[in-house]
């Protein structure tokens, strides 16, 4: 992207929404961000320079690997004004695994020391799902919190399944046994979305899993805006083509899989539109393969949370929840429990 192309949409945008109240976060997306790290430097510096009426944050997600001389003296400088979060899969044998030997190429440090509350994105693959107890205790014993889940577009046999449950079981020990741990995304899989959705059977929204095509935009480097990353040609690898103009992304009811209508778990599982769109033609057909994986992560999220809901003062997972976000919650619990009882989901 050139540097008159990002000026023109950061001006864009702030004049689109100088009228509401919340900030706005400008998100610096790759491939890798910081093979580009003139221009991102450059862009920050204009924005810095510039007197907006709008306040803003800058985020960024990194992998770690170009993080060191000037660049990390950069950020060091800046920490203050922009924020990273670090993709690291785990273990650095993990790591190495996913992320073509990188384990020993990243200073997960320096992103502590410069953002304390920062989390680490941990994707599992089918080679490291069956450690993703391991990975995730790697990363907390470094004081990270961790953004935990399966890659997307891959293909999952289910004879991965018993290892990763296993897995999820250990992991589910463990943080009752370490309450001041925030509980890692894989086993806090928004429980109150199926609680929300018993309080008000008839609302079609929360039936799509993420905000594609109604929170933020996309630009590719020609300035076109796309609906989220995964629509964008960097993925597609197809040239700058359209295909979600006729989706309607505010009609959450055309994001539901016919065969997942009446599953009690749908309303907190999750889904990649964009790749389902990429794999079926449609955004609500969902791959199979994934559907066990998912009722064993629901299931395992509600032994946890069941758990810590009898003595939610204790957990700092609980404590950070309000008072009708634990009351959803428990309703999700109590519908899973339900859904197992009566073998609509897999234990």
């Amino acid at each position: 992207m050139s540097l008159d192309v990002a000026k023109d949409i950061i001006l864009r945008e702030l004049k689109k929404f100088s009228d509401v109240d919340d900030h706005i976060q400008f998100e610096f997306h790759g491939g890798e961000i910081l093979l580009e790290f003139e221009l991102l430097k450059n862009i920050c510096e204009w924005m810095w320079k510039t007197d907006f009426d709008k306040p803003y944050t800058l985020f960024g997600m990194t992998n770690g690997t170009m993080m060191k001389g000037a660049i990390a003296e950069w950020f060091f400088k800046n920490k203050d004004r922009i924020s990273l979060g670090v993709s690291f899969d785990g273990t650095p044998k993990m790591q190495d695994i996913n992320r073509s030997k990188s384990g020993s190429m990243v200073d997960l440090n320096f992103f502590k020391k410069c953002w304390p509350h920062s989390m680490v994105k941990m994707t599992l693959s089918p080679n490291t799902i069956e450690n993703v107890y391991d990975g995730v205790i790697y990363l907390h014993s470094l004081g990270f919190d961790v953004i935990c889940n399966m890659a997307y577009g891959m293909k999952w046999p289910i004879s991965l399944l018993p290892k990763y449950k296993d897995n999820l079981m250990r992991l589910v020990e463990w943080y009752l046994s370490h309450p001041e741990m925030s509980v890692a995304s894989v086993l806090s899989p928004f429980l109150s979305r199926i609680g929300y959705k018993r309080c008000h059977p008839g609302c079609k929204k929360g039936y799509k899993w993420c905000g594609v095509g109604e929170v933020g935009t996309c630009y590719s480097p020609s300035g076109l805006a796309y609906p989220c990353q995964c629509f964008m040609p960097s993925t597609l690898e197809d040239g700058e083509k359209d295909y979600f103009s006729l989706i309607d992304f505010y009609d959450h009811s055309k994001f539901v899989d016919p065969k997942c209508v009446k599953c009690p778990l749908l309303p907190s599982c999750a889904t990649c539109c964009a790749h389902n769109y990429f794999m079926f033609g449609k955004v609500n057909l969902r791959p199979d393969d994934m559907c066990k994986f998912r009722q064993v992560e629901l299931y395992m999220a509600a032994v946890l949370w069941g758990q810590m809901l009898q003595s939610s003062e204790i957990y700092l997972s609980t404590r950070q929840q309000s008072a009708e976000q634990l009351s959803l919650i428990a309703m999700g619990v109590l519908e899973i429990q339900k859904a197992y009882k009566e073998g609509r989901i897999c234990k």
